[in-house]
């Protein structure tokens, strides 16, 4: 469904006709340029699923438009938009990404229309269940156990009939960010953690006596501060996640329709910070799998380990397969640049340097999106791992 709405830029006053793909979220936030003088634009859009109708907020830099005439803007929350088509009526960019989405997995099957009604009366979308995963969360770790309890029940983890667990909420949470496709990771450094605790139980106890007393307090520290700015900048994140949960690969011509890059420029930074920093459980991991104190690395120990530089902690995972996978989400001119806010946005391009006087670069914001929305994946079936090795 496209809602069509009638708006004037407040500073030049050029009309704009935008054209925006209904969202499965109560609201969707798009910021994007006036078409004339270049001004930023930001509008809500409120989606009402009960009576199917949908309200436009004006947010900033914008008003009503008087004519229902302009320059038409193609606007969605959930897929990007070839760059010769961003401005073009009638025309319905869905349905190129649904003919990349394999078969059984297009949409959901249903065998009656109440079926169908009742399945999204009940849906509830990622940052839905944020709310209720983040607030669960932080009350949990301030020691409000009870009402935390509370908040949790309302999430329903699939496969889960017992009283509601924080550890069991965020792991299905996990799960959805990396559904349909991206289970593979886990279920990789799940299959090597299982061979390290069948093969050298001792060791593999003494691993997680380490996790849980010396690791896991801090990083789940880390992991619940990246998660709530993934979704505190959701909206423009959202246009590639359904690519990078499919494993679609971006062309050269498709563009963000939606640009709030002052919310997102330092997200890949942070997020590199903090998976480098929790590969330490990996890391041991690797010790354990190779018949080794967990402490004991080939050519260090875990203090020494844990001086090394950010970028440098995936070394002594490149040589185990099921391990090294985590090095492809890693860019670290990205996050140098990221990082240090020495990114500059203009007309869906990003130019950086890969070091401080290094070559200028360029990336599309589409393919910044898309690396986010990867290494938060990973990060997910890392914080997965964690929570399956220390459940209890």
């Amino acid at each position: 469904m496209i809602s069509r709405n009638y708006i004037a830029c407040e500073t030049c006053d050029q009309n704009h006709i935008l054209r925006i793909q209904v969202g499965r979220h109560e609201f969707q936030d798009h910021t994007f340029d006036c078409t004339n003088c270049g001004e930023e634009i930001k509008v809500r859009m409120h989606c009402y699923k009960e009576t199917a109708s949908t309200s436009l907020e004006l947010l900033e830099n914008c008003k009503q438009s008087e004519y229902n005439e302009g320059n038409v803007i193609n606007l969605s929350p959930d897929f990007l938009i070839k760059e010769g088509d961003a401005h073009l009526d009638d025309i319905f960019p869905a349905i190129e990404l649904i003919r990349s989405l394999p078969k059984a997995t297009e949409s959901p099957s249903f065998k009656s229309v109440e079926e169908m009604t009742e399945f999204y009366k009940n849906y509830k979308s990622l940052p839905q269940l944020w709310k209720t995963v983040k607030k669960g969360w932080t009350l949990t770790k301030s020691g409000n156990e009870k009402l935390a309890k509370t908040i949790l029940s309302e999430y329903k983890p699939d496969g889960y009939e017992g009283p509601p667990k924080l550890n069991h909420v965020v792991f299905d949470f996990c799960s959805r960010i990396c559904h349909p496709l991206r289970h593979d990771i886990f279920e990789s450094i799940g299959l090597e953690a299982e061979s390290a605790r069948k093969n050298h139980e001792e060791e593999y106890k003494n691993l997680i006596d380490y996790i849980k007393t010396e690791l896991k307090n801090e990083s789940m520290e880390k992991y619940l501060e990246i998660f709530k700015e993934y979704f505190s900048a959701f909206d423009d994140f959202e246009q590639t996640l359904v690519y990078a949960q499919y494993n679609i690969a971006l062309s050269d011509n498709q563009k963000a329709t939606s640009c709030n890059f002052s919310k997102t420029k330092q997200f890949y930074g942070n997020a590199f910070e903090t998976l480098t920093s929790n590969l330490t459980t990996l890391a041991c991991l690797n010790n354990v799998a190779n018949g080794r104190s967990y402490d004991k690395f080939e050519r260090m120990n875990l203090k020494q380990y844990k001086k090394l530089d950010k970028a440098s902690r995936i070394g002594p995972l490149k040589s185990n397969a099921q391990l090294a996978i985590f090095e492809s989400c890693l860019k670290s001119e990205i996050r140098n640049a990221s990082h240090h806010s020495s990114m500059k946005y203009s007309k869906g391009l990003i130019t950086y340097r890969s070091g401080g006087n290094g070559a200028e670069r360029t990336i599309n914001y589409s393919e910044y999106l898309l690396l986010c929305n990867e290494i938060i994946i990973f990060i997910s079936s890392l914080l997965k791992l964690e929570l399956a090795m220390t459940f209890e």
